[in-house]
């Protein structure tokens, strides 16, 4: 399937929304945050395929939202846009890269750790995303490699 990334705009709102409920993830902050979102649409049939949500909180990042669609995500290619999504975090020049989710297993593989929901900055322990999260996903961290 070839993927198409784009960032986000204020008329990806519903549908990214739409993506998130789906999926059983928390929507908070979309509207406020979908300039900082990537979209993954599929070329074939223009439907989106995936999206990730990238707050920058000083040298530090959330990456949130970050949800597939069936379409994709038992593919090889949701793999690897998930490791799209991460590379194009790191590119952003944090120092560490922060989420929360269901299966950390997968994301264990790609240098992450898991921590306590203390070990957070404060910046994004009060974004809406991270509040909503509490008690649902496993909060983890990535050490990025900065040059």
């Amino acid at each position: 399937m070839a993927i198409q990334i784009r960032r986000g705009t204020i008329e990806d709102v519903e549908q990214v929304e739409e993506l998130l409920m789906a999926a059983g993830v928390g929507n908070a902050g979309v509207q406020e945050w979908i300039d900082h979102f990537l979209i993954a649409l599929n070329n074939e049939t223009g439907n989106m395929v995936g999206t990730v949500g990238v707050e920058r909180y000083g040298n530090s990042c959330l990456l949130r939202s970050l949800v597939l669609t069936k379409e994709i995500a038992t593919e090889p290619e949701g793999m690897k846009l998930i490791q799209l999504f991460l590379s194009y975090a790191e590119t952003e020049g944090v120092e560490e890269l922060y989420l929360f989710t269901a299966v950390p297993h997968i994301f264990i593989h790609m240098g992450f750790e898991e921590i306590e929901f203390d070990e957070i900055p404060l910046s994004i322990q009060d974004s809406p995303h991270a509040i909503q999260q509490i008690g649902r996903g496993v909060p983890m961290r990535k050490r990025c490699i900065t040059h």
